[in-house]
């Protein structure tokens, strides 16, 4: 019997599964601007620039967050219950944010329709 084989990126706590997802995230939104620049003669810059704002505010918010609780010498249950429904707004508003601009960016073009409605990782075809 052979013993089990152990891929390390696809182990779920293990921080190259996160690495490796963060940049197919990376690749994919390059592919979709490079596609959406190659159908238009445009950049999708509103989009571009949500994307790298969304890198800045994730820091600046980590930075806040271990400012504030070294400040006030946060306990562990006292900052998971003031960072999670923080982080869970953000995600949720983020997304919908940044879904709403690439959208637009894609009907300003005339590559999607005022129906469709396209994910950030999605680039609607030719």
């Amino acid at each position: 019997m052979q013993p089990a084989v152990i891929d390390p990126y696809e182990f779920p706590g293990n921080r190259l599964s996160a690495i490796k997802g963060s940049i197919a995230d990376i690749r994919t939104h390059i592919g979709n601007w490079r596609a959406f620049k190659r159908r238009t003669g445009a950049q999708p810059k509103a989009s571009m620039a949500l994307y790298v704002l969304r890198f800045v505010l994730i820091l600046a918010g980590v930075a806040a967050v271990f400012w504030y609780a070294i400040r006030d010498e946060w306990t562990w249950s006292r900052g998971l219950a003031i960072c999670l429904p923080i982080t869970l707004g953000f995600l949720i508003v983020w997304t919908t944010v940044e879904r709403r601009v690439w959208n637009q960016d894609l009907r300003s073009r005339g590559l999607s329709s005022e129906q469709e409605v396209w994910r950030v990782t999605e680039f609607p075809p030719e």
